[in-house]
């Protein structure tokens, strides 16, 4: 489940504060597009995993805009992670703001694996403006999952941008604003305590996500190799 929070939180958080043009969202939103990632544990350097977001299309929804998008996870060794190719969707404000139902995208990874499996799912969309500056205070993000009495929360919170910044990775050279956020998961014999750092381009979305445990050690970082 940490990976799944991890790109999830991810998807929430794909904005820019200086590049923006009004109405346009923060997010790769053009079919077709794939963004391929890696993802390295940073004690040893090895790889940990793979990730493919693939555009598949924009539908308009009165004044608002659906994006369906297909992810793709794997192991180093190539094993898929969470059932493989899964099918999420996105909506995007007439003013470019971010509407992301975060318990629906957590189901449709587990429905990926259980495809049979009854879920239940509370909690509110995760919504951002087009627009971001160092300093600013994100609004929280919250779900609750429910199979039969199995119950699994996620929260993230304290999400604060920090500052603006140039970074290159295999995919590019990009400025960048950078975001960070705390991650908690809650469910029988399953607790997670994380914190994030995420690097976010306007029209692609995070070209570098950096995973801390509680104490603040840096435990695996993923970065953008290509887009296509």
């Amino acid at each position: 489940m940490k990976n799944l929070t991890c790109l999830l939180v991810s998807f929430v958080l794909l904005f820019s504060a200086f590049s923006a043009k009004a109405g346009e969202p923060f997010f790769c939103v053009t079919p077709g597009t794939t963004l391929y990632y890696e993802r390295y544990d940073t004690d040893n350097n090895k790889l940990m995993q793979t990730t493919y977001f693939e555009i598949d299309s924009k539908v308009p929804q009165g004044e608002n805009s659906l994006v369906k998008y297909f992810v793709t996870m794997k192991k180093a060794n190539g094993r898929p992670i969470f059932g493989g190719r899964t099918a999420l969707e996105i909506i995007f404000g007439k003013s470019g703001e971010t509407h992301m139902d975060f318990g629906l995208s957590v189901s449709s990874f587990i429905k990926n694996i259980f495809k049979n499996m009854e879920l239940r799912v509370e909690g509110n969309a995760a919504v951002l403006p087009a627009v971001m500056k160092p300093g600013d205070k994100l609004p929280d993000a919250h779900c609750v999952v429910r199979a039969g009495a199995i119950k699994l929360t996620i929260d993230v919170v304290e999400r604060t941008v920090l500052r603006e910044e140039t970074i290159t990775v295999p995919g590019g050279t990009f400025k960048c604003i950078v975001a960070r956020e705390h991650k908690l998961e809650d469910a029988p014999f399953h607790h997670v305590d994380t914190w994030s750092d995420s690097w976010y381009v306007h029209g692609i979305g995070y070209v570098r996500h950096d995973v801390y445990n509680s104490k603040m050690k840096l435990e695996a970082s993923e970065i953008l190799i290509n887009k296509k």
